[in-house]
């Protein structure tokens, strides 16, 4: 009985063993495929901003109230990346709901990329200062 649970435990540790040390290679081989992805399509990837709405809160704590700009509306502008391409919307200035932009970009994407990287950020223009959005 001791040898047979000794056996089993050996058999499981050397399984372990070839199936981690088969893991590497097969990321490796994955990652120098340099192929067109979907080579029937042309693909691109489209932002489009439906709505922007401010939101201001009131901290109870603190009896304070945050605002985004607190001597007039926000001046909301957008800053989109995408794959390192920077995509900048106007200004839309004094406003604190904009429900009907019209705005979107669109990119392309290259033939040997699977994964695309979006960033988005809202901004509030003041004076020429860029301001993050809470």
């Amino acid at each position: 009985m001791r040898l047979s649970k000794l056996a089993m435990i050996t058999l499981c540790i050397t399984v372990f063993l070839v199936i981690s040390s088969y893991m590497p290679l097969v990321q490796s081989f994955e990652n120098k495929n340099t192929v067109d992805i979907d080579p029937l399509v042309d693909l691109s990837v489209t932002f489009e901003l439906l709505k922007i709405r401010s939101l201001e809160k009131y901290d109870n704590h603190l009896n304070f109230r945050e605002y985004i700009d607190r001597y007039s509306y926000p001046d909301f502008y957008l800053k989109v990346w995408i794959n390192d391409e920077l995509f900048q919307s106007p200004v839309w200035k004094n406003i604190r709901y904009i429900y009907d932009p019209d705005w979107k970009v669109t990119a392309n994407v290259p033939d040997d990329r699977e994964w695309v990287n979006v960033t988005v950020q809202l901004w509030d223009w003041n004076l020429g200062i860029d301001q993050n959005s809470p």
